[in-house]
């Protein structure tokens, strides 16, 4: 079955009602893309991991690594391989010995170990031809996601929120901050566990051309 490499291409808070977060997966060698509707602590790990920004204590994935290398376990890949009734099923495949093992993932949890083995994140052609969109362009501040929700058979319900709390919001616009003084806040967003306002710096970093070329 034929497969189409993925990226992690961005993460933000799109305008929906709750604490969800929009990660947008991109075809490594194209212009399509999948959004994918997660959760705030699901987003909160992929920020860490996308940003290189490390805790004092590990996280569940990081015990699932840990005891990998106990057995001399690696990640092969992690491939996303079938989407039914708005959820997305996914395999991470595990290596051992010549023995292969396939484990029962949630998209989140299979890109965070993705990223932090340094797999590749995959999808059947099949599924992303039929949930991706053409061009990723598209995926602006005005972007419709009201066809978003539909497409992943999520509740229809908007809001006009705000996604910062009043103590965090910056002296100057985002798009303003040079890229040290934006990881300075990321980092300080992480750190006070605001993880919208972490999410739209990551956003703005992932806009900048130069950014990950440091």
């Amino acid at each position: 079955m034929k497969e189409v490499e993925l990226e992690v291409a961005d993460l933000h808070c799109p305008q929906i009602q709750g604490d969800a977060f929009n990660l947008v997966l991109k075809e490594k060698n194209g212009n399509r893309f999948v959004p994918i509707l997660i959760g705030l602590n699901e987003a909160k790990s992929i920020i860490l991991e996308v940003n290189h920004i490390k805790l004092k204590r590990p996280f569940a994935h990081d015990l699932v690594l840990q005891l990998c290398e106990k057995n001399d376990c690696f990640v092969q890949k992690v491939v996303i391989n079938h989407f039914h009734d708005g959820i997305y099923y996914v395999h991470i495949y595990i290596l051992r010995k010549g023995e292969l093992f396939l484990l029962d993932s949630r998209v989140s949890d299979a890109v965070v170990i993705a990223l932090k083995s340094d797999a590749p994140i995959l999808m059947t052609e099949v599924v992303f031809n039929q949930t991706s969109y053409d061009n990723y362009d598209e995926l602006s501040p005005d972007f419709d996601f009201s066809e978003l929700v539909s497409k992943n058979n999520m509740p229809h319900s908007f809001n006009d929120a705000s996604w910062r709390e009043d103590g965090v919001k910056a002296s100057k616009p985002l798009k303003d901050c040079t890229l040290s003084e934006l990881k300075v806040l990321l980092a300080e967003a992480v750190d006070e566990e605001n993880y919208e306002f972490a999410a739209e710096i990551d956003a703005e970093l992932n806009r900048r051309p130069d950014y990950g070329k440091q």
